[in-house]
């Protein structure tokens, strides 16, 4: 996970995540599970950047989503092993207002 500032008021949230499948139809269901993980762990810290904001400055932080985006990445693939392994990454843009 990662969040840094992008342009003069947007967040870019980053979700990185290694998915281990066997066919490629579990690569598919493998995505829609870790896209689903991916929207609750980023909710999670877009709270706790939030409350540290508060924290820090006494004031609240509010923000709105604007774009989402999935990839997938193989990274090992063998004839000899039907275990293949891919990076699953999402990237979320919200509006910091």
């Amino acid at each position: 996970m990662k969040v840094s500032l992008f342009g003069e008021s947007r967040l870019l949230v980053t979700y990185g995540a290694i998915v281990n499948f066997g066919t490629q139809r579990q690569l598919i269901e493998m995505k829609r599970a870790y896209a689903a993980e991916a929207d609750s762990i980023v909710s999670e810290v877009l709270k706790y950047v939030k409350a540290t904001y508060k924290e820090l400055t006494g004031s609240s932080l509010s923000t709105k989503q604007e774009d989402v985006s999935d990839s997938l990445e193989v990274t090992s693939m063998n004839f000899f092993n039907s275990k293949r392994s891919a990076v699953f990454r999402r990237k979320a843009v919200f509006e910091v207002t």
